[in-house]
């Protein structure tokens, strides 16, 4: 899978909640903070769609209101397999 990189900055409090989760999850603070920033940024580019589930193994689901449709490409969201993986 091809990667960019994304840095950012956050206070000591967040980076030990991250840590500690990273940690229960048995996989890396950076791969965490990826999934997070994927996830958050397809929830707001697909407003009624959101992710639930084990932080190794999320699946969408339709969110809000109950009119909430799949409309252009948040149609395009799959159902697939859980696999745990750190690259994911």
């Amino acid at each position: 899978m091809n990667t960019a990189y994304v840095s950012g900055r956050v206070p000591p409090r967040y980076e030990r909640l991250v840590v500690k989760q990273a940690q229960a999850a048995n996989t890396s603070k950076s791969n965490l903070v990826a999934r997070y920033l994927i996830e958050k940024s397809l929830e707001t580019e697909f407003p009624g769609i959101s992710l639930r589930g084990s932080v190794s193994c999320r699946e969408a689901y339709l969110s809000g209101h109950s009119d909430a449709q799949l409309t252009g490409s948040a149609a395009g969201f799959r159902r697939r397999p859980c696999v745990a993986s750190d690259d994911s």
